[in-house]
């Protein structure tokens, strides 16, 4: 564990491509100071390509390094990526521990898919609808949940509005849920 006198946070998005996580994250971390790093920007560094999942081991273990390197210098880091996979999203929350991160916050955003995909078209670097589709049915099977080791678990709409809140405090689990009629 590293020994630093600062709270060491981190945020990490949910969400599949169109969701809006990296409109509202870049923005989120620019406001508050906090590093942001982006799963996509790092392929497109070490790759040349932004589509090009070829890499993704060299992307991620880049992008958790960089994490490590912020956390050490006790930064709140903002992480935007789609961490569709369940497998993924506990590797990451138990190395973050590993590096430091004394809270982590997830922040899913439930996007519809229709409108993550209408806002895909609209974009410079589209995704393909087929990869949308499958990090969807992949979320919609495993969605993030607070036990995978998440601080609180914050569920954003297609608004960017909450739904569902989910923290826990030493052990006490603490759920809000607005009811959306």
């Amino acid at each position: 564990m590293i020994n630093h006198t600062y709270m060491s946070k981190v945020i990490l998005s949910i969400g599949i491509p169109g969701a809006g996580k990296t409109t509202y994250l870049k923005q989120f971390a620019t406001e508050h100071g906090y590093d942001y790093l982006s799963s996509d920007e790092i392929r497109q560094e070490i790759i040349g390509d932004y589509y090009d999942q070829t890499k993704n081991v060299e992307v991620f273990e880049a992008l958790r390094q960089r994490a490590a390197d912020s956390l050490a210098h006790g930064h709140t880091v903002v992480i935007d990526a789609t961490f569709a996979q369940q497998e993924g999203r506990e590797m990451t929350l138990k190395f973050l521990r590993e590096a430091g991160a004394e809270k982590i916050q997830g922040i899913f955003f439930d996007t519809p898919i229709e409108i993550a995909k209408e806002r895909n078209a609209e974009r410079e670097l589209q995704t393909k609808e087929t990869s949308i589709e499958r990090m969807d049915k992949t979320l919609k099977k495993y969605p993030p949940e607070l036990t995978e080791g998440f601080d609180t678990l914050i569920v954003l709409d297609e608004h960017r509005e909450p739904t569902y809140i989910e923290m826990n405090r030493e052990g006490n689990e603490i759920k809000w849920e607005r009811r959306i009629h």
